[in-house]
């Protein structure tokens, strides 16, 4: 009898991977020595492969499984009597996947795992989206109730108001003025007034601010002092912060959190009382000063001219108004890496002096946001064994996905105004839009984290695990380093 072998031929023509193997079933020569083939392996898209599982007569099991399925997705029994090939491919409708054997007529199917798995992220999606659009619906229908009776509330206001209050309509036009667009009229309140009539409108003013934003950006403006700065709320800082709970989103929307200008500007339109918001420095001034007598800043001249202009510019600038600053939370600003006269804020802001002088910028942006983020700033702190940086602040109840959420929002925005000024280019815009969108600044395995880490547990550590937390508190328009 003989003992040749036939053929096996696979054709996968499906964009996904399958992992094959062969065995017998049923052997028609039990006394006969010989030795058997079995075989198995993986089959790539759009992959084909051939090999020769056993001698004639023997009864064969085809077996294949889909990506990385622990179940048998075919189990196909067939005759080694002859060369076979079996071909899996798509359903028209992509339904399912067929396997088809060309010594038999009948067309084994599965489903098609991988269009059920897409399928079911869309399904999760567009739920995702309902739910957002829930949320904003619900806010604005309470935002409504609210802003009916406020507007009452101011329209008996404006009517107990003092006789010397109403004496000074004339003198309007040269004073600050918060213009309140309300339904179809308009309210112009004066700044004095409101100062000395806090009880009456801080709610007002807080409530109308979260309305604006919700509904349309930008509505109402502070005149006087600074140009008007109207809010666009890109789409990249709706998806960041959509994952907030509501309580989060409600807040972030208040206080504007993660919204990016300038300094000067933030301190024109902060509406915030004691203890609830700061403006924290992008690129700590302190960085800047380190940058503007690092040995190597001449070189910088040549491989980036904006960024050596950013550096040379807190010699005019000392303050940093002019520089670019996210709005934070309070607490999240004193938590951060670069804040503070800590050691290791001491050492960081060093590094990324260090960084900005070589020229990369990418890198420099990526660091920054590391040690910008209070949740990255705490879990390397908590690594290098140091005591935890808490202050006094509004909201110490905000979450730390909105924390996230909100940080990541911000520096969408700011990558996108270091593209504008040409300290970045297109390509690496696109790079850390999509390092920020997956998370990355929260990778411990990230080359950037990994170096900060290595300067926050340096030996000099251990004189900021004694310092005093009583350096966190400070006035509330504390600016970064």
């Amino acid at each position: 009898m003989g003992s040749s072998w036939c053929k096996i031929i696979l054709k996968n023509e499906t964009p996904y991977t399958w992992h094959y193997s062969g065995s017998h079933v049923y052997d028609p020569f039990p006394n006969i020595s010989y030795t058997e083939r079995k075989e198995s392996g993986t089959l790539k898209a759009r992959e084909e492969k051939e090999y020769w599982p056993d001698r004639n007569g023997k009864l064969c099991m085809f077996i294949l499984k889909y990506g990385d399925h622990q179940h048998n997705s075919f189990s196909y029994a067939y005759s080694g009597y002859q060369h076979t090939t079996f071909t899996i491919r798509e359903s028209l409708d992509r339904s399912v996947i067929e396997l088809h054997c060309s010594t038999h007529s009948v067309v084994e199917t599965c489903p098609n795992y991988a269009k059920k798995e897409k399928d079911q992220q869309r399904r999760e999606e567009e739920q995702r989206r309902q739910e957002r659009q829930e949320r904003e619906r619900r806010i604005e229908e309470e935002i409504s109730k609210e802003t009916e009776e406020a507007r009452r509330s101011l329209t008996e206001a404006k009517l107990n108001l003092s006789p010397s209050l109403r004496e000074q309509e004339g003198h309007r036009q040269c004073t600050h003025v918060l213009q309140q667009v309300m339904g179809d009229h308009e309210t112009v309140i004066e700044r004095d007034e409101v100062q000395e009539n806090l009880p009456t409108y801080c709610e007002l003013v807080k409530l109308q601010k979260r309305y604006d934003n919700v509904m349309d950006p930008g509505k109402y403006s502070i005149l006087g002092g600074a140009r008007p700065e109207k809010k666009i709320i890109s789409q990249d800082y709706r998806d960041a912060i959509a994952p907030m709970t509501e309580t989060d989103y409600i807040i972030a929307q208040l206080y504007d959190l993660g919204y990016v200008a300038t300094y000067k500007d933030v301190r024109n339109t902060i509406l915030s009382g004691r203890y609830a918001v700061e403006a924290d420095h992008i690129i700590p001034k302190d960085t800047l000063r380190k940058a503007l007598v690092h040995r190597d800043l001449e070189k910088l001249k040549s491989k980036n001219s904006q960024l050596y202009a950013l550096v040379t510019s807190i010699q005019s600038d000392p303050n940093g108004r002019c520089h670019l600053v996210m709005q934070v939370l309070y607490q999240h600003h004193r938590t951060a890496l670069t804040t503070g006269n800590c050691m290791e804020a001491k050492r960081c802001r060093a590094l990324l002096a260090d960084t900005l002088v070589s020229g990369n910028a990418e890198k420099m942006l990526k660091q920054a946001m590391i040690m910008a983020n209070p949740v990255s700033s705490q879990k390397l702190r908590d690594k290098a064994g140091l005591i935890n940086r808490s202050s006094i602040g509004k909201h110490q109840d905000f979450s730390e996905n909105g924390t996230n959420c909100y940080y990541k929002a911000g520096f969408m925005n700011v990558f996108s105004e270091y593209l504008n000024i040409g300290i970045i280019d297109q390509n690496q815009h696109t790079r850390l839009k999509s390092w920020a969108k997956e998370n990355r600044h929260q990778d411990i395995n990230t080359e950037e984290f990994r170096e900060i880490e290595t300067i926050v547990g340096g030996q000099q550590g251990e004189k900021s695990r004694k310092q005093v937390r009583g350096n966190m508190l400070g006035p509330q328009t504390h600016q970064s380093p």
